[in-house]
């Protein structure tokens, strides 16, 4: 009913659909029937990396560190992929997701790595532009310019995905808060703390990469995701050669009930 949100609907649909690549979801189609708009896209069977770590939790497990450096690998792939597109001209369109967290990372049950959900992603020349001083995605995985509202680039993606590793390494939220004031209060303060500190036996040298990525200012970070995914890639290779049927193995036993629903959804 809002022409404002159709039209970040349909900005979300153009963008998806330029952006080829293994490890982002794909936009089929956009359609409107009866004046209704919805997107065609990519079916992935399985969950979000937000519902498998909290599965973990309350078994009291944890990913291994490998895994959790490939599944990092894996989306900085993505991310850098959707950084580099370019318009009919061959500009850059400046894409930043400025939403990367666990609940747009999805996981197949085949052990497949996508990120999701380009709404709030800012694009120059975006036809639905954001509101100057506002602040779009989840406070909790904010860079610091991102939360105080300032001017974004990839970089700032790169901060994100470091705070969803630091998570995954450590099984512990990065920033936590009664509310969302609080939380933005935690990211402002810009405290950092090495991952090994809650998990010991990191590969050597991770601790670096992940305080790289999460650098106070966007100049000491990684410049790019695929800067952080060579860096993971040097400091563990097994992860990067890990096999996607290693993740999809720990899915298919940890996530059991899900997909029992799944299946039986499926089937109707």
């Amino acid at each position: 009913q809002d022409p404002t949100f159709v039209q970040m609907f349909v900005d979300e649909a153009l963008l998806s659909a330029r952006i080829e690549h293994p490890n982002v979801v794909h936009v089929e189609e956009l359609r409107e029937l009866e004046g209704n708009h919805f997107l065609v896209m990519e079916y992935v069977h399985g969950c979000s990396l937000g519902q498998l770590v909290r599965s973990l939790a309350r078994l009291r497990r944890r990913l291994s560190p490998e895994l959790a450096i490939h599944v990092a690998i894996k989306v900085a792939d993505g991310l850098h992929a959707a950084h580099e597109i370019h318009d009919e001209a061959g500009q850059p369109l400046g894409v930043v997701h400025r939403d990367v967290s666990p609940q747009n990372i999805l996981l197949s049950y085949q052990g497949n790595v996508k990120l999701i959900d380009f709404g709030v992603a800012k694009v120059r020349g975006r036809v639905q532009e954001t509101a100057g001083g506002s602040i779009k995605g989840k406070f909790r995985y904010m860079s610091p310019e991102h939360a105080s509202a300032k001017d974004l680039d990839r970089r700032s993606d790169v901060y994100a995905l470091g705070v969803v590793l630091w998570e995954m390494l450590t099984m512990r939220r990065r920033f936590d808060g009664a509310s969302d004031l609080d939380v933005l209060a935690a990211v402002r303060r810009l405290d950092v703390v090495p991952p090994s500190r809650h998990a010991p036996g990191l590969p050597r040298g991770l601790d670096e990469v992940v305080l790289r990525a999460m650098a106070i200012a966007p100049g000491d970070r990684f410049q790019t995701a695929r800067e952080l995914r060579d860096a993971l890639v040097e400091v563990s290779p097994r992860a990067a050669a890990l096999h996607e049927s290693a993740l999809g193995t720990l899915l298919s036993a940890i996530m059991t009930d899900r997909i029992e629903a799944d299946r039986t959804r499926l089937a109707s």
